[in-house]
Parts: structure tokens; sequence; C-alpha cells
């Protein structure tokens, strides 16, 4: 599932003999690409920053990543959804020390990302968001980026 805020145009679409009742804009497109992601990602409900903005205190949110979609020449935040309510004591320990190490990965601190992600991978050997930035903070160690590298994932297909 992918979730987004904002404006969009609903209503019957098309002509005098075939319509359907739809919804359509930027919006729309940005919560069916999310939907989309949630394959690269391995997650199940993906929600943009607007939304996580929105919601009320509550829920559980990961920090996912900055996506720049195919048509969009910003970066989105994106945000996997786990739950409602309070985090058990594993699950909160585990998302401060994976937000520790996305904030090392954002700053280009790879060698000090590497070792907060296999810290975290320890509570959650399967998160595969975690793995992800394992692999890409361990490539990025042995391979600096540019200079003018940001920690930015370019989505160029639907």
């Amino acid at each position: 599932m992918g979730v987004n805020t904002g404006p969009v145009a609903v209503g019957n679409m098309g002509s005098d003999r075939l319509f359907d009742y739809t919804a359509v804009g930027d919006n729309v497109n940005l919560a069916s690409r999310l939907e989309g992601l949630n394959k690269f990602y391995g997650t199940s409900i993906l929600i943009s920053d607007t939304t996580a903005k929105s919601l009320e205190y509550g829920f559980i949110l990961k920090d996912v990543d900055i996506v720049r979609v195919k048509g969009k020449g910003k970066g989105v935040r994106i945000h996997e959804l786990l739950g409602e309510g309070k985090p058990d004591p594993e699950l909160a320990h585990f998302l401060e020390l994976y937000r520790q190490a996305l904030a090392l990965y954002r700053e280009r601190r790879f060698t000090e990302s590497v070792d907060a992600f296999t810290e975290a991978l320890k509570l959650r050997p399967a998160d595969a968001t975690c793995q992800r930035y394992l692999t890409l903070a361990q490539k990025h160690h042995e391979t600096p980026p540019a200079d003018d590298w940001e920690a930015v994932t370019v989505m160029d297909g639907k």
C-alpha cells in the first residue's frame, strides 16, 4: 500500500457514454509510486512525509529513504508504517539504532554507519531496509561517492 496526502481531483471522469468515478492528480500518482516501491524496499506500507506529518501521535514509523520518482525533480522522504501505538522495547531500541545509523549514512560517515547498521541488524536480521543501507554504506566506504553525492534514490521506472 502507498499513502500520500494532498489535493486531488475526484469525480466521474470520461465521456457521456463511458465514465468512471476516480481520483487523479500528482498526489494520486505519488501514492501509486509509493505502492510500487514496497517491492523494492521489502516493505508493506509506505507513506509520504506529507502523510507522516499529518498523522497524530500513536503510529510507529521508520524513515526509509528520500526518493526522487519519475517525473519529479525533488526527492520525497518516505516512511514505513510499522503499526499503531507504542513500539515494544525491542522495536524501539532497533528504531533508535537504525535512526542513528541512517543519520551517519546521510552525513557520509560510512564506516560508522556500517557499524551502526550491523548493530541494528542484530536485533532485526530480516529488516530489508537496514540490510540495503548496510550494503550501500559498505560500498561507499570502499569507493566514496562524488562530492556532489546526495542520499537520494532516483527511481526512473514506475
